[in-house]
């Protein structure tokens, strides 16, 4: 009986999962009494117009009323809002009755049935207010409203035939008890829900699942962390679902039951869940079984704990102890670890290799440390230091690295100490590594080294004299083409004597191809004498936007032929740096003229000078052919250039940048390059600044 009762009531509940339990319980209590308040409406009246023929009863407005609790019951089936607002929606059906009823009474002078009629209806629906509401207001306000109806009914309508002050002093009685009553289980209930929400705080704060359970529903309770573990949103979802579906297989719920009967319980079983998107999970569970006075089980009271990640862990730690032990027999090195009590607790092959041991590992753990030390003594070229380095190593137990031994035979070993910490104190772990080769590695490169030195200076020493003796008699050739065109100029009334224009031309390539000649050997020199450490760059004040305004006027005529806008940005005081006058002038001068050499023709280069914190900053910027970002850096190594080789089409050797960056360096200042291929160039380069200059003035 009570399962057809509980099967019977369940139609009348709601599924919305975004209803709270309290609510979906509301709406099934409410919509069996729209229900029923629609059914007595007709029943009742209908009865009551049966023994009454002669009375005022419109079956219009009966059947109205009775159709607003039919209509609100269906409504409430398909729409959400409906069912979000269904109590306040039965309560406005409340006053509409009692409305009604009232007009119906007073129409018929609250004679007889009519009269007590509205006496019961004013008893009956403050209960059912009550029945959803959270505070007595509500019943007070139907009671008040319910006795401001009949009053006006009494005031208003033809002479009641029961006396109106029966009528209102029972009205009142029942309004006392209603309210007394109504207040009192409200105030009951308020004190069980802050009890219920306490223990839901306890429960709905652990991480662990809390469950409670019936032998034939499944759940009928289960905290937030219960139902995050199964993978719903809220406790309600989970309780809707088949019990047997939340394992993974679905025959384990009926066998863990039988079992918890049989043992009054479970104490950490393992059970593998599934959750509601098909994944699963280990849970340990401990439940304990509630029964009845009889002794019939009448719930399960449990908790379960997410264990997949410790299970996942443990499995991880198996596979890294196998892993371990492979990877330590198989290292290279040698390995040799001992516990507090200096006993061998694990030992690989590579040490039975490196020190030409003629046994297996296994057969060192659980030897006797000290032992083994004096028995191993006799394979190094010094025995007793070998033995007393242990001791001291031992007594500082801090961590030693690369420490070198030589054995007897003449190899070279290193040995590591790392001190490590066990439940029963400090243990060691030796490592010893054969360095033989590499030794003789390292030695042969040290002299490889050294020799690659020694080419270095003499490459060095080479340039320069290279670079001296093919200077002279350049300077001679050149004096000699401006001569040549001196005179040219001086013959022009001897036209037929020499061809005048030809041998100026001449005279102007010579002097052309000279300088050039001139400024290449310049550059190596310059270069040669940096690398050699030659050129010595002092470290003093200079006006480094005079030097760079000077520059700039050298090279405005080089711009002007390029038909390249040259642009000085004169900052608001002159800047000073501490630095080589005669490298602040390499250094202006080669990233002027590179800018303008890189530039086409229509293009601009920008100079600036400006101070930047402690620092002096010289700046070129210009519209350019740019380059690859990714290749800038190459710049500043010696015969580079942005184009090489076949696609060059610029004239240069590529020493220009080098020999900046390497004043820059020894002037200890830094060059930077913002390059993009296609918009241009910027070079930025930083040096120290003179004192008392510490601001930005850009």
């Amino acid at each position: 009986m009570a399962r057809l009762f509980s099967d019977t009531s369940s139609l009348f509940r709601p599924t919305d999962e975004h209803l709270s339990q309290e609510t979906q319980a509301q709406v099934q209590l409410y919509r069996f009494l729209s229900l029923l308040g629609a059914v007595l409406t007709v029943v009742v009246d209908t009865l009551y117009a049966a023994s009454n023929p002669e009375a005022v009863d419109p079956v219009w407005a009966r059947l109205g009323v009775a159709g607003f609790f039919a209509a609100l019951f269906a409504a409430s089936y398909g729409s959400r809002i409906v069912r979000r607002h269904f109590v306040l929606g039965v309560w406005i059906g409340c006053y509409v009755f009692m409305a009604w009823f009232t007009v119906v009474a007073t129409l018929n002078h609250f004679g007889g049935e009519y009269g007590v009629g509205v006496i019961l209806s004013y008893a009956v629906i403050p209960t059912v207010i009550g029945l959803g509401a959270r505070s007595v207001r509500p019943v007070f306000y139907f009671l008040g409203t319910g006795f401001l109806f009949v009053a006006v009914g009494v005031a208003e309508g033809p002479t009641p035939r029961l006396s109106p002050v029966s009528l209102f002093a029972s009205m009142g009685t029942v309004a006392l008890f209603e309210g007394i009553a109504i207040w009192g289980r409200l105030s009951i209930q308020e004190e069980l829900a802050e009890r219920e929400e306490q223990l839901r705080t306890v429960t709905e704060n652990v991480s662990e699942g809390i469950y409670r359970s019936t032998p034939e529903d499944g759940p009928i309770y289960a905290n937030q962390a219960l139902a995050e573990m199964f993978g719903f949103d809220r406790p309600e979802a989970l309780l809707q679902v088949d019990p047997a579906t939340l394992y993974a297989d679905s025959a384990d719920r009926d066998r863990l039951l039988e079992k918890a009967n049989e043992q009054n319980g479970l104490d950490g079983a393992e059970i593998e869940f599934r959750r509601n998107d098909g994944t699963t999970f280990i849970g340990l569970a401990t439940d304990t079984v509630i029964c009845s006075e009889d002794g019939e089980v009448e719930y399960h009271d449990g908790v379960i704990a997410n264990i997949t990640e410790r299970k996942e862990q443990e499995l991880k730690l198996e596979e890294t102890n196998a892993t371990l032990e492979a990877i330590l027999a198989n290292l290279p090195p040698g390995i040799l670890a001992e516990n507090p009590s200096r006993e061998v607790i694990a030992a690989n092959q590579g040490l039975c290799e490196v020190l030409d041991l003629p046994i297996h590992p296994d057969e060192l753990e659980g030897r006797d440390c000290t032992k083994a030390t004096k028995e191993m003594a006799g394979l190094f070229a010094d025995p007793d230091g070998f033995v007393e380095r242990i001791g001291e190593t031992l007594s500082r137990g801090t961590t030693v690295r690369g420490e070198e031994l030589r054995l007897d035979d003449g190899r070279v070993l290193e040995r590591d100490f790392v001190p490590y910490e066990l439940p029963e104190g400090e243990a060691a772990l030796w490592l010893y590594r054969d360095v033989t080769e590499q030794r003789r590695q390292e030695r042969e490169l040290r002299e490889a080294k050294e020799r690659a030195e020694e080419a270095s200076r003499a490459k060095s020493v080479f340039l320069t004299n290279m670079s001296h003796e093919i200077r002279t008699p350049l300077t001679s050739i050149i004096g000699f083409a401006e001569a040549i065109g001196t005179e040219v100029e001086t013959m022009g009334d001897c036209p037929d004597e020499a061809d005048l224009s030809q041998l100026g031309r001449f005279s102007g390539l010579i002097e052309q191809a000279g300088t050039r000649l001139l400024e290449t050997l310049n550059g190596v020199l310059n270069l040669s004498k940096l690398e050699a450490g030659e050129m010595v760059l002092a470290h003093e004040p200079i006006d480094l936007t005079e030097k760079t305004e000077a520059a700039t006027e050298e090279l405005r005529p080089q711009a002007r032929d390029a038909g390249v806008d040259l642009t000085v940005e004169r900052p608001n005081s002159p800047v000073r740096a501490t630095a080589d006058e005669g490298g602040v002038q390499i250094i202006v001068q080669n990233l002027i003229s590179n800018a303008i050499k890189y530039t086409e023709e229509g293009g601009a280069v920008w100079v600036r000078t400006y101070r930047e914190g402690d620092q002096a900053v010289f700046e070129v910027e210009d519209t350019g052919i740019g380059m690859d970002p990714a290749a800038a850096e190459d710049l500043f190594e010696p015969f580079r250039q942005a184009s090489e080789g076949t696609e060059q089409v610029h004239v240069g050797t590529g020493v220009g940048l080098a020999v900046t960056k390497r004043a820059v360096e020894q002037m200890e200042g830094r060059i930077d390059v913002e390059t993009e291929k296609g918009e241009g160039t910027c070079f930025t380069v930083r040096l120290l600044g003179h004192s008392g200059e510490e601001h930005t003035d850009k």
